[in-house]
């Protein structure tokens, strides 16, 4: 019976984001990821529902999506909302976007993005590409095929959640990324001996490569000054940036 109602819930969720898009219903926050001397490396995207002035952000409702196999018309109407947007804006900062791991895992979705990525040369520097760690462990074909597709259009991408599966780094040599966003749980476990050695050997890895390493969710100054002793180039999260409300 949990299962089921679970499975409801799950279908709500769908519903409601299917919804959202029809009725262009999906804003967009923004928050900076900086470099140490706090000049701009990129912002990232955080999409939420304004459905009747109540917001639901995409943190609600990305796991129901990821559990139906679901997030393609998301990302896509995501991805169709940003480039519209760099394209008639004089946008200063390239801006991130994340990418569900449902989307990689769809041949359409891969399709879709390489003609649009072909078709925007111009972009090619005002967009990244973020992906999340767990796709280039689990499914290293499909995400192969997508990272492919934005190598050979000259678009950059990023990969969300580095760290997470300690002791799985071996595929950032063969993906060549342009940067990573460490996993939240070293800057909240930034004092814990075993993650700090954990930390140090892979952001070394990275950085051997000539990979931007970026720590994520940095809320206070101690946090910072922590992360600031290990090999990082940057900072993401409150201490650097509230988010920004939709331009």
């Amino acid at each position: 019976n949990n299962q089921k109602l679970n499975l409801i819930g799950k279908q709500q969720w769908k519903y409601l984001v299917d919804e959202a898009i029809a009725n262009r219903q999906i804003r967009f926050n923004y928050q900076n990821a900086v470099d140490l001397n706090g000049e701009v490396l990129h912002q990232e995207v955080f999409a939420y529902i304004d459905k009747a002035g109540k917001y639901i952000s995409a943190s609600q409702f990305l796991t129901a999506l990821e559990q139906l196999n679901a997030g393609t018309s998301f990302d896509i109407f995501v991805l169709d909302a940003i480039f519209e947007q760099v394209l008639h804006n004089n946008i200063k900062q390239p801006i991130a976007l994340n990418i569900t791991q449902s989307s990689i895992n769809d041949n359409s979705f891969i399709r879709w993005v390489s003609n649009k990525t072909e078709s925007y040369p111009s972009l090619k520097d005002k967009i990244y590409f973020e992906l999340p760690e767990i796709s280039f462990i689990k499914n290293p074909h499909n995400v192969g095929l997508l990272c492919e597709i934005l190598h050979r259009n000259g678009f950059q991408f990023g990969i969300d959640k580095f760290g997470y599966n300690f002791g799985s780094t071996g595929y950032l040599s063969q993906f060549r990324p342009a940067y990573v966003k460490l996993d939240f749980t070293y800057t909240n476990q930034v004092d814990d001996e075993v993650k700090a050695d954990a930390l140090t050997s892979i952001t070394r890895t990275a950085q051997n490569l000539g990979i931007t390493v970026i720590a994520s969710r940095v809320e206070t100054e101690a946090q910072k000054d922590k992360l600031s002793e290990f090999m990082i180039n940057g900072f993401q999260g409150y201490i650097t940036d509230n988010f920004k409300q939709e331009r």
